[in-house]
């Protein structure tokens, strides 16, 4: 693959700010006095300009230098006060170095679209193997889901669908967290390859409540459950849930018993 690094701080530093308008659109003026043509000084450049080229200067330095998550904030200020292709290319050359992939696209992507044909003849050249490299790169994880309306997590980020989710994601090893009511929470690390593509099935357990007998004896009998004498009069206990055995004795009467089936969450009452 391309040399991360060096083709970004090569890329950052090709492209430098320049005007939306070149030097030859300079509107031209008549001189009254002798009819000599002259051009008009450039006009004063707006305080949201010189905000944004302050910016990209300082975002260049860093780039220059290597520190590329700064770099990044500064051309993302930069762009977002006065939008540039070269902005746009360098920010995209800055996330390239990182890795980050699935950015570096959707940069390259803006700046291919919004970039002169004369003016960026030279970016426009650069960018087409820096982005064909970051399209290989990006991995592709599917997750198949029981319940389909699971809540999922990748990286914290939120995955929105249906009972099969498509994600594309940067190479490396991502935090997946499928979770929904009433079910087990499932966290995994699914390590992704560049280009790689990955299937993850999560299929969420229910959660079992222990069952809840309740047993009221209103003469005091003596209670036991399979067995074990587990109270008198009235107990409320959690059992396993299955088949059970109830028996309660009292002295001078007959022993009476039960034998019942609970099922998981369920209350029982005996009286």
């Amino acid at each position: 693959g391309l040399p991360l690094r060096r083709v970004a701080s090569i890329a950052v530093l090709a492209l430098a700010w320049w005007p939306l308008a070149s030097a030859s659109a300079q509107p031209r003026a008549v001189d009254d006095t002798d009819g000599v043509a002259s051009t008009d000084p450039p006009p004063l450049e707006e305080p949201e300009v010189v905000e944004a080229r302050a910016l990209f200067d300082e975002g260049a330095a860093l780039a220059a230098a290597e520190r590329w998550d700064e770099a990044i904030e500064r051309f993302t200020r930069s762009d977002a006060v006065a939008p540039r292709p070269s902005t746009t290319f360098n920010l995209g050359a800055c996330l390239y170095a990182l890795g980050r992939h699935v950015e570096a696209v959707a940069a390259f992507e803006r700046y291919v679209a919004t970039a002169d044909p004369v003016l960026d003849a030279d970016g426009l050249r650069d960018v087409v193997p820096i982005l064909a490299h970051s399209r290989r790169s990006i991995a592709q994880l599917t997750i198949d889901l029981d319940p389909p309306d699971a809540r999922v997590d990748l990286d914290g980020h939120a995955v929105d669908g249906g009972a099969t989710r498509v994600v594309r994601v940067d190479p490396g090893t991502h935090a997946l967290r499928v979770e929904a009511e009433g079910r087990i929470a499932v966290l995994r690390e699914v390590p992704l390859e560049p280009g790689g593509r990955v299937r993850e099935v999560v299929s969420l357990a229910e959660i079992e409540v222990a069952p809840v007998l309740e047993v009221r004896s209103s003469v005091g009998a003596a209670i036991e459950i399979d067995g074990v004498v587990a109270g008198t009069t009235e107990l409320t206990l959690s059992v396993d849930a299955g088949a059970h055995i109830v028996r309660a004795t009292l002295a001078g009467h007959v022993p009476w018993s039960r034998t019942m089936t609970l099922e998981a969450s369920e209350r029982f009452v005996l009286d």
